[in-house]
Formats: C-alpha cells, sequence, structure tokens
C-alpha cells in the first residue's frame, strides 16, 4: 500500500518535489512502526477503559499470538497516517509533516481503533461495524487532511489561477494500480485468519465485495467523466483511478457475508 501511495503521489505533484514526497512516504513506516510499537498498540488493544487502552507499551506483555495482529495493526496505522501526504502535499514542512506523523500513527488512530474494535470499546458495545477500516483509516485519514488543508490554508495572490497538473500520468496509473491491488489483502487481511473452516469462503467473498465495489465505482466515474457530469467531457484517467479506490474504501465497512448482490442496495 505504501509503495502505492508513494506513486500516485509522487506522479500528482510537479518534478521538484518527486524526492520530497517519496521520503515522506518512506518515513510513514519508519515513524508509523515505532510509535506503534511504543505507545500506538497500548492504546489501541491494551487492557484500560471504553476510550482508550493502558498495557502493552513498547510491546511488553504482547502474547505470542498477538504479534501478527499487531503488525497488521502497524500496516492500518501507518496507512492512516499516508493518506494526510497527498494532502499536504508540496506545502508542509518537513519537520511539521514527522510531527504529525507519529502523532496519526502513535496517539490519533489508535484510540479510535479502541473505539472501533477493541474489546469494550465503546463505539463497538454501541453496535458500531467497521469490517475492514472505512471509518477507523480512512475516514480518519480524510478528517485529518481536511484539517491539515484549512490549517495550512490558501495561497492566495501566489500563483495565477491555473491548475497545475502533475509530472506523471503513468506514475499515478502505477501506484494506482499498486493500491487497487494492495487493497485486496487490506480487506481480505482483516477477516483475521485463514485456519477456520469457513475462513477461506469468508476471504473470498471480501475480496469479491472488494473487487465489485471497485469496478463499478470506476466504470460510474468513467461515465461521469465521459458526459460532463464531473468537468469536462473526456474519458478522464484520474476520475476512473481515483472512482476505483473510491469504491474499494466504500465497501470496508461490510463483513464478508455481505452478498453480492446487496453490494448496491449497501
Amino acid at each position: 500500500m505504501q509503495c502505492g501511495f508513494a506513486c500516485l503521489e509522487a506522479g500528482s505533484i510537479r518534478t521538484k518535489n518527486v524526492t520530497n514526497i517519496i521520503m515522506k512516504n518512506m518515513l510513514d513506516i519508519f515513524i508509523s512502526c515505532l510509535a506503534y510499537w511504543m505507545v500506538g498498540y497500548a492504546f489501541a488493544y491494551g487492557r484500560g477503559n471504553p476510550f482508550i487502552g493502558l498495557t502493552y507499551w513498547a510491546g511488553a506483555g504482547i502474547p505470542k499470538n498477538k504479534y501478527s495482529h499487531w503488525f497488521f495493526q502497524f500496516v492500518f496505522a501507518a496507512t492512516a497516517a499516508t493518506i494526510v501526504s497527498g494532502a499536504v502535499a508540496e506545502r508542509c514542512n518537513f519537520v511539521a509533516y514527522i510531527v504529525y506523523s507519529a502523532v496519526i500513527s502513535g496517539v490519533i488512530y489508535p484510540v479510535v481503533s479502541h473505539w472501533v474494535w477493541a474489546k469494550g470499546g465503546w463505539l463497538i458495545d454501541m453496535g458500531y461495524t467497521d469490517f475492514a477500516g472505512s471509518g477507523a483509516v480512512h475516514l480518519l485519514g480524510g478528517a485529518c487532511s481536511l484539517i491539515a488543508a484549512m490549517l495550512l490554508g490558501p495561497r492566495i495572490g501566489r500563483f495565477e489561477r491555473v491548475e497545475m497538473p502533475g509530472h506523471s500520468i503513468p506514475l499515478v496509473g502505477i501506484g494506482g494500480l499498486i493500491l487497487i491491488t494492495g487493497f485486496l489483502a487490506f480487506n481480505g487481511g482483516s477477516l483475521g485468519t485463514i485456519t477456520t473452516f469457513d475462513a477461506g469462503s469468508s476471504i473470498s467473498m471480501v475480496i469479491s465485495n472488494t473487487v465489485v465495489g471497485g469496478t463499478s465505482a470506476a466504470g460510474i466515474a468513467l461515465i461521469a467523466g465521459r458526459t460532463g457530469l464531473a468537468g469536462p467531457k473526456s474519458w478522464n484517467f484520474s476520475l476512473t483511478l481515483n472512482g476505483a479506490l473510491t469504491g474499494m474504501v466504500g465497501v470496508l465497512p461490510f463483513k464478508s457475508w455481505i452478498a453480492l448482490k446487496n453490494y448496491f442496495k449497501a
């Protein structure tokens, strides 16, 4: 997933900032790993109260059979952090980016995931369901992106009112395809096991839902672009790719037993 985000963002910006954005995406992995190991997993899945966990600091006391869960959740934390990098591309101070990445992956995402997935979390006790992180990862990342963009503010008067196109559409496409492939594991792995009796059929349903969600949304975006519903009439590559990614994110809340025939109802 991180490679996909890095390529997509690098292709969407000007050439002079490509090294910077790739560096930030790479640092997301390193910073998120350390932050999630030190305090993040404790906040997310440690024993505590309905708001926050308070054990497993720096990995202490994590059962051996939970390390795979730690790794998978660290990837989710890194994803939540890196979503914001696209919103602040070419804008955010490098040191500020490092700080925010540590805060999101070590504090904000873990606390929210405790509410949603940890035993005794207040949202899960109220019946809230988020199978693979549509809200806990992607909505959270989007909300943080909005706040970051608002804090940075507009650069009124600095540039002419003309669009600044990215330097490499092929790189955007490669990144998008990597993300599309990564979403299959991102969603399928959220089941948490492949060894139970019905795990195979459940994972196949999750992946099928993911594919149908992405392809149907991509088709709608393609038609919207060609008919002028989303800007000038054209076969819009970027719009179609974003549609595919949006569709895959949109199906994340649904559990593996959601039938394909009910996808459009959802």
